[in-house]
């Protein structure tokens, strides 16, 4: 069975490669970078394939400890954070294949974001490497603010729309982006709760 050493290492493998895949998807999304973009996502497909025969023996045992519980019951959140990576891995390949042009402020609201999401982060890693209440709190509250400047943004691009500052394209992917954050958000904050 897993131990405890065992337990954070997989999840900070998984928090820790949030912010690198973050990074690398937005300096795509700025520069189109195909290359930057190809190690965002093999950053994100190594990840995902990392422990995934660790937590496949965790979840087929029979006799699970504490330890593998808590593994188990984190697994919903950390593979909704994934699909939300994927998603938003998807919407920069869109908009790097099409050469699809946001405005300086959508790229700097994705970058916000992102920003944002890096943090929480961090915070849902310490969180569940000492299960701290404070923590906790923290990040329900990041998640909170993410989900707020979000909500901001989409209503400020609405209004791009509307000016034809934006065009319907940029639209749809500049949505899909800012999307897959906030589901990130709402399960790094529901990782970091349950830790």
């Amino acid at each position: 069975m897993i131990q405890n050493q065992q337990y954070t290492r997989i999840f900070d493998d998984v928090l820790d490669a949030i912010s690198v895949i973050l990074n690398d998807s937005r300096k795509s999304m700025l520069t189109h970078d195909k290359d930057a973009l190809k190690q965002a996502e093999q950053k994100y497909h190594e990840t995902v394939r990392k422990h995934r025969p660790e937590v496949e023996a965790i979840v087929a045992s029979r006799e699970k400890t504490e330890i593998d519980k808590r593994i188990i019951g984190l697994l919903p959140h950390t593979q909704k954070i994934g699909i939300a990576l994927e998603n938003l891995l998807g919407a920069v390949r869109k908009k790097v294949d099409g050469n699809v042009v946001f405005t300086d402020k959508g790229l700097n609201e994705i970058r916000t974001l992102s920003s944002m999401i890096s943090d929480l982060a961090k915070n849902a890693k310490d969180t569940i490497a000492t299960g701290n209440e404070h923590l906790k709190t923290k990040a329900r509250s990041q998640m909170e603010e993410i989900i707020r400047t979000a909500d901001e943004f989409a209503l400020g691009h609405q209004e791009r729309l509307i000016e034809g500052l934006c065009s319907p394209r940029a639209s749809y992917i500049y949505l899909d982006m800012v999307d897959s954050l906030k589901t990130a958000a709402r399960e790094l904050a529901g990782l970091a709760e349950k830790a």
